[in-house]
């Protein structure tokens, strides 16, 4: 990357059009996308902005099911924002098999301080269901504009 000047904002990206499987619980939050930001003088402010299409799959046992899964913005190890999609006490036809559908959009901006390289990230856990088989996140994008510090 070339040497940028302190006037004009940077963009970095990252996106796929393939499925990641998020295990059921009781485990770890699972990596669905990230992307590494350079920022060059001190309080750069970066602006995220993602989108995840999320896929979840009950299986046909019983006439209800719910999920709830956390979808969790990180820079390096720190956490910045959790929005978690929520549906319990859904009801469905016993033997039958129901399937949702959602978006979800996290928007963000941070001042990581001292100019350097960071990894953002978008993590999925499933914290709580009933009678789920599946949660697939498939087209997912992130990315991150780079502004100069406001009062530099």
């Amino acid at each position: 990357m070339g040497i940028r000047k302190n006037c004009c904002p940077s963009y970095f990206f990252n996106q796929f059009n393939t499925g990641v499987l998020v295990p059921p619980p009781p485990n770890m939050p699972v990596d669905v996308i990230e992307v590494d930001v350079i920022t060059e003088t001190m309080n750069e402010r970066v602006r995220i902005d993602s989108m995840l299409f999320a896929f979840i799959f009950s299986n046909s046992e019983g006439d209800t099911y719910g999920f709830q899964i956390a979808f969790r913005l990180s820079r390096d190890d720190t956490e910045l924002a959790l929005v978690a999609l929520t549906n319990l006490a859904q009801v469905k036809q016993a033997g039958f098999v129901a399937f949702n559908d959602d978006t979800v959009n996290i928007t963000w901006t941070d001042i990581p301080g001292a100019p350097g390289t960071y990894t953002y990230r978008i993590t999925a856990e499933r914290l709580v269901e009933e009678n789920i088989s599946a949660v697939n996140v498939g087209t997912r994008s992130i990315d991150a504009i780079v502004f100069p510090a406001v009062n530099p």
